[in-house]
């Protein structure tokens, strides 16, 4: 069974902006109160953001739209950004991708690094421009065509502005020779800012480094742990799956089948096909569990639908 490549791509509509705060409800009730009482466009953001991350409350969309459309009200350039990428990708509103483009543009043009990282994905996650009859044609309705040099550019000035996201993403850019020729000692070095910087992101991509022994770096198994180990811990999904599967075969730690369990249920509930595929055959199999052939072809049917090929075969048979 091999593990996960590199992700090729980045673009999350709840980014990987956590807060380094150890008492997150008290830092919520005091944004609540400056927001509620002195009309405060950065408490307004910071709400906005906790409740589109689910950190230090649950997660509501609706809720984290209101703020950023406060914070937005009052010229909030971040929060506007954010919300233009809520428009764009349809994340809990229906999907207005002129009104999310104009939003994070003119947040872009401004200087702020959330537009300036946002305005970055759009341009890589737009539809390649194609050609018809020998006219180029552009088939994105937001109006342009992907382009992984703009791109890089627009997260280049984020990331000059400390803004991990875009810094992982410029890893992921020159790890994949997209928009620059490939270089993976550049990747590396990027992917260790966005890593010092808490991006659970970067922390797996630079594990799967030194899993490899990549971008100039020695293989060593124990650092690549270390580095998923924190990344599972702020939620990364892959991470999770990773772990997963050295419980599993018990390749680094002793084979365990239930933390196996634990960790993949994880990666699953946030559609992970490869840890949805390894649950299947433990609940197939009763390894660790009693079999369960209901929830194994649940797992196989679920795996299948988030793009799994081989786990389609099981369910066209069960």
């Amino acid at each position: 069974m091999t593990r996960l490549i590199v992700m090729i791509s980045l673009f999350l509509f709840a980014i990987n902006t956590s807060f380094a705060i150890e008492n997150i409800e008290a830092f919520f009730d005091e944004q609540y109160k400056k927001a509620t009482q002195k009309n405060d466009a950065e408490a307004q953001f910071y709400l906005g953001r906790m409740y589109l991350n689910g950190e230090g409350v649950k997660q509501d969309l609706t809720k984290a739209k209101e703020w950023f459309e406060k914070a937005t009200e009052q010229h909030n350039m971040s929060a506007q950004a954010i919300l233009g990428s809520m428009y764009f990708f349809g994340n809990g509103i229906d999907k207005n991708k002129q009104k999310g483009k104009e939003l994070i543009e003119e947040s872009a043009l401004s200087g702020d690094p959330f537009g300036q990282f946002y305005f970055g994905v759009l341009y890589e996650e737009a539809e390649p421009q194609k050609t018809y009859k020998g006219i180029e044609k552009n088939i994105d309705d937001s109006g342009f065509y992907q382009d992984f040099v703009k791109a890089r550019e627009w997260y280049e000035k984020a990331a000059q502005q400390r803004n991990m996201e875009a810094t992982y993403n410029l890893g992921v850019l020159y790890a994949n020779g997209r928009g620059v020729k490939k270089n993976l000692f550049k990747a590396r070095k990027y992917y260790e800012i966005a890593a010092k910087g808490g991006d659970s992101h970067a922390k797996h991509n630079l594990a799967i480094m030194y899993y490899n022994g990549e971008g100039g770096l020695t293989k060593d198994l124990a650092k690549g742990v270390k580095l998923d180990i924190e990344a599972a811990k702020q939620g990364s999904p892959l991470a999770q799956y990773n772990l997963g599967l050295f419980f599993y075969e018990g390749t680094y730690f002793k084979q365990d089948y239930t933390k196996a369990r634990k960790s993949f249920e994880f990666a699953a509930a946030q559609n992970e096909a490869g840890s949805q595929y390894v649950l299947a055959i433990i609940y197939e199999q009763g390894l660790g569990v009693d079999k369960d052939p209901e929830r194994a072809r649940h797992y196989y049917y679920l795996a299948c639908q988030n793009g799994y090929e081989e786990s389609c075969t099981h369910v066209n048979v069960n």
